[in-house]
């Protein structure tokens, strides 16, 4: 398809709020029981015993111990995300239906003056 017809062609956008308040919802609690995984990660990766106390060991829990925090922090800030995306995606179809409904009214404003004054 040529740019021009790609202009003008006919742009159809079907934008149903409910089902993206609903999606909203689901990242929210998608969220939620990830930040319940990252608390059984968080207690889990704590325990460093299975490292030993041998020479080995003591090199793994080295490179282990300095990453952990990050690792948990990482975990966290990415429930977080997911849980502020899924609010977000509720403000966005609350405020679509908000001003559809204000669209809708002052629609039927404008079609009443033009009704009052003989135009429609």
């Amino acid at each position: 398809m040529t740019l021009a017809a790609c202009l003008t062609a006919a742009v159809s956008i079907e934008v149903h709020p409910d089902q993206i308040a609903s999606c909203g919802r689901r990242l929210d609690d998608s969220g939620v029981v990830w930040g319940q995984g990252v608390t059984t990660l968080q207690s889990a990766t704590s325990d460093t015993s299975a490292f030993g106390s041998d020479d080995v060991g003591s090199a793994l829990l080295g490179l282990y111990e300095p990453l952990q925090p990050k690792i948990v922090s990482y975990a966290e800030e990415t429930g977080f995300c997911v849980r502020e995306t899924g609010s977000a995606l509720v403000d966005i179809a609350d405020a679509y239906r908000d001003t559809e409904e204000t669209n809708t009214q002052q629609a039927a404003k404008v079609e009443q003056i033009l009704h009052s004054i003989g135009a429609s």
